[in-house]
């Protein structure tokens, strides 16, 4: 229900998001059961299916089959690519002075600017994980249609995955900012920029950070999650809500860290 695009279709699978899609106006039509569309009274267009998650789904990836655009991959003259790295032959844009070290994966729908270091291992512009059922009740993977797209002077550490955006939301990493080592970042993330997070960390899809905010050794955002201006998120903490800015929380789950001192 968090369309983006003007003139989307989306599906209803629980009554219980009908607020939310009365709020959004970019969804013009809905999948919906017979039964579900008698209990909502909302101007929107309802096609009536019995499986409306999988059925959009199913229509998604078709469209997504249909519509692959290739347009040959551009790398500047003056990057670096180190022999042993894959960079897609389509849909790649690396800039001037980037740098991609050995054994790095660049996948199609990534654009790296300038001054960018890959590190070693890297993945960048995997689908994401992202599964449903559809209509035979087969699991499946959604198809990823968005981008990643990574800023200026950014550092990305050694084996570190990135996914690609989803739905009209890219995955975009700002200028500046430093990734350590295995970290996941997940699709649509948001992160701004001078922001650092430490090695192990996982920002689950959707997250949106603002800027210069810290991302402790094992940190887990949980997906939508908000953090703003200069958070922080302590060593280990699990964070499912949203931190203001200039907030710190640490724990699992995470709350304000001097609250939690103040408790002991």
């Amino acid at each position: 229900m968090d369309a983006i695009c003007p003139n989307t279709i989306s599906f209803l699978s629980n009554p219980k998001f009908t607020s939310k899609l009365a709020q959004n106006s970019n969804i013009v039509a809905i999948l919906v059961s017979l039964e579900d569309a008698q209990r909502i009274d909302i101007e929107i267009e309802k096609i009536i299916t019995e499986n409306p998650k999988s059925v959009f789904f199913d229509i998604h990836n078709e469209f997504y089959k249909l519509n692959i655009l290739r347009q040959v991959t551009k790398i500047d003259p003056d990057a670096s690519v180190a022999s042993s790295a894959y960079v897609s032959p389509y849909n790649v844009i690396i800039g001037s002075g980037v740098i991609i070290h050995p054994h790095a994966t660049i996948l199609d729908g990534v654009s790296i600017k300038k001054g960018t270091i890959i590190g070693p291992g890297a993945v960048i512009g995997t689908h994401g994980f992202h599964c449903y059922d559809d209509i035979n009740g087969n699991k499946k993977k959604v198809y990823h249609d968005g981008k990643v797209i990574i800023g200026e002077n950014v550092e990305i550490g050694s084996n570190v995955s990135i996914d690609k955006g989803l739905m009209g939301r890219d995955t975009i990493i700002g200028d500046h900012t430093k990734i350590d080592n295995l970290v996941h970042i997940a699709h649509r993330v948001h992160i701004g920029c001078s922001c650092l997070v430490a090695a192990g960390a996982i920002i689950s899809g959707s997250v949106t950070t603002g800027n210069d905010i810290w991302i402790g050794p094992g940190a887990i955002i949980s997906n939508r999650v908000t953090l703003g201006n200069n958070a922080q998120v302590l060593i280990g903490s699990v964070v499912v809500r949203n931190v203001e800015d200039k907030g710190r929380v640490s724990g699992n789950f995470a709350m304000d860290h001097f609250k939690r001192i103040l408790e002991r």
